[in-house]
């Protein structure tokens, strides 16, 4: 199993951990950069070498899960299903697991239609053990979307230290 790249799943990413081709193609961008704001091609380079990077897994018959972790800031809106169908076409009848990290995937209102996209998508519902009822907090839904895949996430329960920033863990 393996946690996907951070620039994949929408993080802010350094210019010094990407490919070495990328950062010469973006030589004298400042800050980090985020997926939305990368230039069509460097999205393609650096969808082509994590594809190249899988192949001896998938070769070896040894690739567990992609584990796609989105940030808080991934919320429900068709610009963010839309970059999940794109992972999707680029990652065609490989297993993937999405963990969302804003409640508005599971609150009432959006529950049902993301366990039901990620049904449709053949995507694993990915499971998270974390402190309820803290802001940025997202609810345990026990339900799969894969019949043969289910994963489960021990974060913590320490609501004291859930959203405090620079700690290693929470717990």
């Amino acid at each position: 199993n393996m946690k996907v790249f951070r620039f994949f799943t929408q993080h802010q990413t350094q210019l010094q951990v990407m490919p070495r081709e990328v950062q010469e193609a973006l030589h004298g961008w400042s800050g980090n950069l985020y997926y939305a704001d990368a230039p069509a091609e460097v999205k393609e380079e650096v969808w082509r070498q994590f594809a190249l990077s899988l192949e001896p897994l998938v070769q070896a018959g040894k690739l567990g899960t992609l584990l796609f972790q989105f940030p808080k800031w991934f919320i429900v809106r068709r610009s963010s299903f839309d970059h999940l169908r794109g992972i999707r076409e680029r990652l065609p009848g490989l297993p993937i697991a999405v963990e969302f990290r804003h409640e508005s995937w599971f609150g009432e209102r959006h529950r049902a239609s993301t366990l039901a996209f990620e049904r449709e998508m053949q995507f694993c519902n990915v499971i998270v053990d974390e402190p309820q009822d803290v802001p940025g907090s997202i609810p345990a839904v026990w339900e799969t979307t894969l019949p043969e895949l289910a994963l489960f996430r021990l974060h913590g329960r320490n609501a004291a230290t859930w959203n405090m920033k620079g700690l290693q863990s929470a717990s």
